[in-house]
């Protein structure tokens, strides 16, 4: 995705309008799907829950708690709100709604908001379907399913994958720094899931009668 990007940047296209751009083609791909496949199973969404997914697309949080220090109370999602595909498509829903804004504020050259057929368009569509809805999706899933853990460990990996194609694709010089950062942060996630795995089966066999 990020090579993708990088051609659209390329062409003059702004930021804040493709990161807009992007999340418009996540839910016109996510609503219909989200709507076949869970409109009969999917909990009644209050305005609770709608004010939580709000504050969570908006900030990465559920809701604020004056009485902590910190304001923030913390706590998963999907037990706010346990439909992975319509908990993902509601967060991307407000999460365009503030993109606009901002795009909206950030860029007032008018112009610059027009699509044309070209690479720009291109990253778009990419990103939004793939990105921004599929991807998304699935790191909810893969949160459910094994926790944060598993899933911070391939953002290293994508990491890598970036430095080695911008060097082929984009021709951009690849540092010897930036290969041994990426290696150490590979190294050091896949120490913590070892870590993790081991404290999991001790205390599975603790937990054994």
């Amino acid at each position: 995705m990020q090579i993708v990007t990088k051609f659209a940047f390329n062409e003059g296209m702004s930021t804040s309008v493709f990161v807009f751009y992007r999340h418009v083609i996540a839910i016109l791909f996510l609503v219909p799907v989200a709507f076949v496949l869970e409109r009969k199973t999917a909990p009644p969404l209050t305005f609770k829950v709608s004010l939580k997914l709000f504050l969570h697309a908006l900030y990465g949080m559920e809701s604020l708690n004056l009485k902590r220090i910190n304001g923030i109370a913390k706590g998963p999602m999907l037990e706010v709100y346990p439909s992975k595909l319509l908990n993902t498509t509601i967060q991307i829903v407000f999460a365009t709604i503030q993109c606009f804004f901002i795009a909206l504020a950030i860029e007032r050259d008018f112009s610059r908001w027009k699509l044309h057929l070209d690479m720009g368009l291109i990253a778009v569509i990419y990103s939004g379907v793939l990105v921004s809805g599929v991807a998304y999706y699935m790191q909810v899933w893969v949160i459910d399913k094994s926790g944060p853990v598993f899933l911070a460990m391939t953002m290293p990996i994508t990491l890598l994958v970036t430095i080695m194609l911008s060097s082929f694709v984009l021709g951009e010089a690849v540092t010897l720094g930036s290969i041994i950062s990426g290696v150490v942060m590979v190294g050091g996630l896949y120490c913590v899931l070892w870590a993790k795995k081991s404290e999991q089966a001790a205390i599975s066999k603790q937990q054994m009668p």
